[in-house]
């Protein structure tokens, strides 16, 4: 028997992932999940806020020394131009904290997304095949989502044998070897953490996600609910 605390709960109200669909089931069709007005408002403020910030801190981060000697030149790098820009932030983080309140208070009236909250917090706190049956009736925002299997569970395959591969960073054993490859590691970090993981995978680019997000709910409903398919996270 899972229980809810309420805590835990209206925290997955504020915070919740995003409610894709419903999917058909026995005794209803499949249809797509529509969000009440409070909810739809509020969290479309959400993902304009989020898609800003994400954009600013992106062109932040490549354009950062152009960025610093402006803001330099302009006086905003003193203690009054630093605390304009904190209460401009104080200003945003507010705007944004009572909008997921008031995004919560939508969810919280919501006849389709409490169900939901229940199935997700029940596969959180235990996974097995009835929690996990309850959650494949939703498609939401996988984050959320429990992981299905780890690399390193104990409890997986025991017959398959683990192999512990050597890295560079291993074979440096010297403190001055560590020293000197310091600037390429953090070359390599930045590089990994910018560019490389957006060519390698481009899902993870926000616009794009954007783009064909609504392809992907239709595919993931046609697997479920002709094949009957089942999601798993790795």
């Amino acid at each position: 028997m899972v229980e809810f605390s309420g805590l835990r709960f209206v925290v997955g109200l504020l915070k919740g992932p995003r409610l894709y669909r419903i999917h058909k089931t026995g005794d209803r069709e499949g249809r797509l999940y529509e969000a009440n007005s409070v909810e739809g408002y509020s969290d479309n403020i959400i993902r304009s806020v989020s898609l800003a910030l994400a954009v600013a801190w992106s062109i932040g981060m490549y354009a950062s020394p152009i960025i610093i000697t402006t803001l330099y030149k302009k006086g905003y790098v003193t203690y009054e131009g630093l605390f304009t820009q904190a209460r401009l932030a104080g200003v945003v983080c507010t705007v944004l904290v009572g909008t997921f309140i008031i995004r919560g208070v939508g969810r919280m009236v919501s006849r389709d997304y409490i169900p939901f909250l229940q199935a997700l917090q029940g596969a959180q706190q235990n996974l097995n095949a009835t929690t996990k049956a309850e959650l494949m009736k939703y498609d939401s925002e996988f984050a959320a989502w429990p992981v299905d299997f780890r690399w390193n569970d104990p409890s997986a395959d025991v017959s398959k044998q683990r192999v512990s591969v050597d890295t560079r960073r291993s074979k440096r054993r010297t403190f001055l070897s560590r020293v000197f490859a310091l600037p390429c590691d953090l070359l390599s970090y930045l590089a990994v953490h910018t560019i490389g993981r957006r060519l390698m995978y481009p899902g993870a680019v926000g616009l794009l996600q954007a783009a064909v997000g609504p392809m992907l709910i239709e595919g993931r409903a046609k697997l479920v609910e002709e094949y009957s398919g089942v999601r798993h996270k790795l």
